[in-house]
């Protein structure tokens, strides 16, 4: 079984259906989802090996509702059967119009059959850039594009977000050996000891004890947070319907680490992640990671995805290296409509320093109210 969307899209679909993208071309066909084949889009995207949460209709949902984004699915059809998907959002704000497959989020890009078909949902995508007016058409394929021949010299790749994760084995055992000793393995014998546990969220009062978490988390590290209903319908939508979880880490009763785990096919998928800076001492981190492995090994996911970060970030790369991650890097891949601006932000770059201070420094009153707006602006 699939999670698909239930309610209705939270977008007009006059908004969707206002660009004509009914072409056909060497009997591909290229159009926008409608509802009718929203099923037929979530089986494809289900079966799909590269799929990742953020392909879904439930995450389009979440990003309609939460971010106000509004979606440009396009599907590719040949024979009346699905050959290909891409989601796209239309992202507005101060730095202009964009598409954005997909905002907030390190992956996205389009799934497909053959390079024929990837050929034509980014032609489309270029189109629908120029139809709507958009600066450009940013695409985060996990596992980069592969053309018949030639990269189209109007799409640049940028080589810069390095993902990493861990390949899982069906003896959690076996994961454990990979670890390495010093840095992982010793520090979560020492959280047990200590006696740090870790469970399963079962309300949405668990939600809200992570939520606070993350919001003095990402104040520390200068990072505008998100507001709370994300996670309300994170939780509504994908946790409550066995495709999400979340993990929190307690010492004495007090929550202390959260992490929210996405599942999809045969990988685990890290999303989001706060911990208390006062506890640190107890390493949950370690153990709250260590015990989400074992639980994908159960679920029978082979993949561990901790996420894409920015090659400036090394401590946070060394830490997920000690788990036995291999990295590779992420490729970012840009339309421009005319001449071509700066890439996506990288806020841990060095030269966003004193942004992020001062961030740091604000009431944190004020930091949760302007926080979501801000991130809308830079999805």
């Amino acid at each position: 079984m699939f999670f698909s969307a239930t309610k209705t899209n939270p977008v007009k679909m006059k908004e969707q259906l206002s660009v004509n993208m009914d072409v056909q071309q060497n009997k591909i066909n290229i159009q926008l989802l409608l509802r009718e084949k929203e099923p037929a889009y979530s089986e494809y995207v289900a079966r799909h090996p590269e799929a990742t949460p953020y392909h879904t209709l439930a995450w389009r949902d979440i990003s309609c509702k939460v971010f106000g984004h509004a979606p440009y699915f396009l599907i590719a059809e040949a024979e009346e059967k699905i050959q290909g998907v891409m989601p796209l959002f239309l992202v507005k704000g101060i730095f202009g119009r964009r598409l954005v497959s997909v905002p907030l989020r390190d992956k996205g890009g389009p799934l497909c059959e053959s390079t024929e078909v990837l050929e034509h949902l980014m032609g489309a995508a270029k189109n629908l850039m120029v139809e709507l007016k958009c600066r450009y058409v940013h695409i985060k394929a996990w596992h980069g594009l592969c053309f018949h021949e030639n990269t189209p010299d109007w799409l640049i790749q940028h080589n810069h977000f390095i993902n990493s994760s861990v390949k899982l084995d069906n003896n959690p055992e076996n994961i454990w050996n990979g670890f390495e000793k010093r840095s992982v393995q010793r520090p979560i014998k020492k959280s047990m000891r200590e006696g740090v546990s870790c469970y399963w969220g079962k309300s949405l009062d668990d939600m809200k004890k992570f939520y606070r978490l993350l919001i003095l988390t990402r104040k520390k590290l200068g990072v505008p947070p998100y507001g709370f209903d994300l996670f309300y319908e994170i939780w509504e939508k994908m946790i409550q319907n066995n495709f999400a979880g979340l993990l929190l880490a307690q010492y004495r009763g007090i929550v202390i680490s959260g992490l929210v785990l996405f599942f999809l096919r045969d990988k685990a998928i890290c999303g989001y992640a706060a911990s208390d800076k006062n506890y640190l001492w107890l390493r949950p981190n370690n153990l709250m990671f260590w015990e989400a492995m074992k639980d994908a090994c159960m679920r029978g996911c082979t993949c561990f995805d901790f996420g894409a970060d920015s090659p400036d970030n090394q401590n946070l790369l060394s830490f997920k290296e000690g788990f036995g991650a291999v990295t590779k890097v992420l490729p970012h891949y840009y339309i421009f409509n005319g001449k071509q601006t700066s890439f996506a932000m990288d806020f841990d770059s060095r030269k966003y320093r004193l942004q992020r201070k001062l961030f740091s420094q604000l009431p944190l009153c004020i930091s949760r109210k302007i926080g979501p707006i801000i991130a809308r602006q830079l999805s």
